[in-house]
Parts: structure tokens; sequence; C-alpha cells
């Protein structure tokens, strides 16, 4: 086998007559040819292709030549046959699928925990003197321990505030593309708006961060204000930092140049950062989070001997599958337009699957902290965000593994794959153990604050 070069492109330009001599370019088509030329600034197109040499240098003329072709497509839909990418036929099918399964799994969780906590409260509240003596069970137990603050509360809360952040980024980013605001005519949109929205969400991240922080009674309320702004983005910049050293070291065009690095931290500092600590200020003062409906022990309960599915690895594991399983289909095809240069723009599909994302982390999460508080474990703030977050982002990255087969080539290119996919799944974890938490959270204070303690 001899290697073949192209130096000779066939440029097909397509055009629309609006009438009146008016004309639209709606269409380019680029055909490479290789071509060996027999005479240096002739262009046939019947001579044997051009092939490379490879003891010697070789010399190679660059042609083109143009045609011109009327086509039939109007302005408005020039883009439709590269948005006609997918078979929307399999992501309909998957989506009413895990509809269905969502639905199922939502009423089966709804109707158990609303018969169960309606009992629990009949239970609880009942004026019996012949209880009084009793000593309760269940949930309520754990009332004087249940707001008991977590071990390294700071980054706890710092991590549900950038997931809160992340998640209304996402959010807006997928709503606005799905009703068409984006479009793939203009290149760069999207992440664009995905770097200002975020930036302009530090404001509500960082009121979060700081009212679960209070949630916790934490003391050191500086340390908050400070560290939830810079942690996780410090960490993101970081990680592609590295990946873009990588990609200098083979010459590759995707490298992020310096530049534009600089310049992003700069518009980082000047409004993100300002934002965040507004939110951060006013949470302080205003946010009522740290309002607990039962007061806590000073001494704390233990824990008893909890069920092995209960724990928490195998609860993390088993709660994973369904968040991973309601946007699996969507990843499949996300990652097809990334690593292969595909244009994604299922973005209705996309804010559906987010939707039963959202909606299946929260449920399962929730189902999961209650029978833990059934079994006297108060011990639920970093397992909401562990449980809601960790297992789907591990199904996440892999997935993105066995995404390419292992049919990766080369030290750096594995590097890359792996660092960007390590990237995903982390923001994914800080976005669904968020819901998690969040979830957790007000449900527990909810029901809490609809009993009756002594």
């Amino acid at each position: 086998e001899h290697p073949y070069f192209a130096n000779h492109f066939d440029i097909m330009i397509e055009y629309h007559d609006r009438g009146g001599g008016d004309y639209r370019v709606v269409g380019v088509i680029v055909n490479p040819l290789s071509i060996k030329r027999s005479i240096t600034g002739t262009c046939e197109t019947d001579a044997s292709p051009l092939i490379l040499d490879e003891e010697r240098d070789n010399e190679v003329s660059f042609t083109y030549s143009v045609k011109f072709k009327e086509s039939a497509t109007s302005w408005a839909t020039r883009w439709d046959k590269y948005l006609h990418v997918y078979d929307p036929s399999i992501q309909w099918f998957s989506l009413i699928n895990f509809s269905l399964v969502v639905v199922l799994l939502s009423s089966v969780v709804i109707h158990s925990l609303l018969r169960a906590l309606k009992s629990d409260f009949a239970r609880y509240n009942e004026l019996n003197l012949e209880d009084d003596f009793q000593e309760d069970s269940g949930w309520k137990l754990n009332h004087g321990d249940v707001f008991r603050p977590p071990s390294h509360s700071l980054l706890l809360s710092i991590l549900v505030g950038s997931g809160v952040q992340l998640f209304l980024m996402v959010t807006c980013s997928i709503f606005f593309a799905a009703l068409g605001f984006l479009s793939p005519s203009s290149r760069g949109s999207l992440a664009t708006v995905m770097f200002i929205l975020y930036a302009l969400f530090g404001f509500v991240g960082s009121y979060t961060s700081m009212g679960i922080y209070k949630f916790f009674n934490g003391p050191y309320w500086k340390a908050n204000l400070l560290l939830t702004p810079l942690l996780v983005p410090g960490a993101i910049l970081l990680i592609i930092v590295a990946l873009n050293f990588f990609l200098m070291v083979v010459h590759s065009s995707g490298v992020i140049p310096a530049r534009t690095l600089f310049f992003m931290v700069f518009l980082w500092f000047l409004f993100s950062i300002p934002l965040s600590f507004g939110g951060s200020l006013i949470a302080r003062k205003k946010c009522g989070w740290d309002e607990h409906p039962t007061k806590t022990n000073q001494i704390a309960r233990q824990i008893p001997f909890q069920p092995w599915y209960l724990k928490t690895i195998p609860a993390t594991l088993i709660a994973g599958i369904f968040p991973f399983g309601s946007i699996a289909v969507e990843l499949y095809f996300i990652y097809t337009s990334l690593w292969f240069n595909k244009i994604f723009y299922m973005f209705g599909f996309l804010f559906f699957s987010f939707l039963l994302l959202t909606l299946t982390t929260s449920l399962v999460t929730i189902l999961i902290t209650y029978h833990s508080l059934c079994l006297e474990n108060w011990k639920w703030q970093w397992r909401g965000f562990i449980v809601g977050g960790v297992g789907c982002a591990l199904y996440v990255f892999i997935h993105s593994i066995l995404f390419t087969k292992f049919k990766l080539g080369g030290f750096v290119t594995i590097v890359l794959y792996v660092g960007y996919s390590y990237v995903i799944s982390l923001l994914c974890c800080l976005v669904t153990g968020s819901i998690g938490f969040i979830s957790s959270m007000f449900f527990i204070r909810r029901i809490y604050s609809s009993i009756k303690v002594d």
C-alpha cells in the first residue's frame, strides 16, 4: 500500500434563486481528490492518483475547481440536512420506555412514602395516655440527632452550592437550545452562553452554599464565602490546563490559547466572584435554614447495625442505576457528537431526559434516606450527596470508557480521553449530588416539622 495525497478540491456551491436577481448560498460541498498532474498548470481530472514517494521529496501542485448548482433548499431550511443526523425513532423509543419506568417508580415511591408517613404521623402525634411510657420507634428517634452537623460540613456545603450552580446553568442552556435560540450556524454560541450563565448563577450557588453552611451551624462563614466561587472552578481549571499541556505536546489544533484562558479567568474575577460574594452575604443575613424544627441533643445517638443494601457503597451503586438509565441513550449521542465531529441538535430530547434524571435522582435519594432514618441512621448529609451523585457519575465514566471499545491509540490520546471523561463525570457528580442532598434536606425538614417532640 502507498500513501495518497489529496491535492485537489472539487467545490460544489449550492444556491437558491429567490427571484429578481437575488441569490442565496444554501450549501457547500467539498470533495477532496488525489490527482497527479502531468503538466504544471493544467487541471485535468482524469489523471492517476498522486502517490507519495517516501524515499525522496515530492513536488505537489494544489488545485481546486468550483461549480455552482441551483438548489430548491431555501435559506431558512439550509441546516436541515445537517441536523437530521440521528434516527429520532431510537430516542423516542428509549424516552417512552424509560418515562414509563419513571412514572411507575414515582408512583410506587410516592404512594409508599405517603402511606408510611401518614401512618407515622398519626402514631407519633396521637395523644394517648397509655402510650406515654412506651418507647418511640422509627425515624422519630432521630429527632435529636438528625440536624447534627456532619464532618467536613464546609466542604459539603461548597460542593452542594457548586452543584446547584451547575444544575441551573445546564437547565437554562438546554432549555434555550431546545427553543432554538442557539443555532449551530453560530459557532461556539453554546459554550459562550454556558460560560455566561455559569458566571451569573454564581450568586445562586453561593447563596445556597452559605444557606446550607448556616443549616449546619458552621462557624467559618468567611471561608465558605471565599472558597465557594474558587474551589470547584479552580480544580476544573487546573485539570483543563493539564490536559491542554498534552495537546501542546502533540501540536494539536485543539489547544486552548493562553490568552483565552487568562481572559476567562479575568471575566470570572470581574463578574462571577462579586456576584458570589453578594449571594453569600445575603444568605448569611436573610436565609433562615438554620432554624431547625427540633433541637439537637448534646450526646450523639449510637447508630445500630444497618442491612447491607443500605450501607453507603451498595446503596450508591443501586441508586445510580436509575438516574444513569434516564440519560444513557442521550449520552451516547452526545459522545458521538463530541468525539466524531457530528452535530448534536436534539436538545428537546436532551431536556426531557434531564428532567427524568432530576426526578429519579430526587426520588431514589429520598427513598434511601427515609429507610435509613427508619433504621435509626441519622447521618444522612454526606449519604444524600454521595448516593445521589457518585453512583450516576461512576456509571457515566464507565460508559465513556466502554464507548471507545478500547480502541484508543497512543498514550496522549488515552490521557486526553480519560481526562475529559473524568471532568464530565465529576460535573455530573456535583449536579446529581446536589439534587440528592437538597431533596433529602427539605424532605427531612418537612417530616420533622410535622411531628410533636417532647
